[in-house]
């Protein structure tokens, strides 16, 4: 507040500047809070419990028996691409 008063002419203008610096450090301090802390029972928290759920489910279908095949190439698979004459790809037949 003192160096707005300095700055400004009118105790209205200064007022209004002190109003807006402080107002703008709330914010950010407020800002910095909720970054702090995204896991907690807030509406714009992140929703953890679900997040883990979720994780673990992946994680499970990593260990499936079905999961743990290697890919292989087919026999009828053709390693040259077939091209048309008018220059678009038909394709590996």
């Amino acid at each position: 507040p003192i160096l707005t008063c300095m700055w400004v002419q009118s105790a209205l203008w200064a007022g209004l500047g002190t109003f807006l610096q402080i107002f703008v450090l709330w914010s950010l301090n407020s800002i910095a809070g909720e970054l702090e802390n995204p896991f907690g029972e807030d509406i714009n928290d992140l929703p953890a419990q679900a997040m883990q759920q979720e994780m673990n489910k992946r994680l499970l279908l990593l260990i499936r028996p079905s999961t743990q095949r290697t890919a292989r190439l087919s026999e009828k698979a053709s390693l040259e691409e077939e091209i048309a004459p008018d220059g678009r790809s038909l394709g590996s037949l």
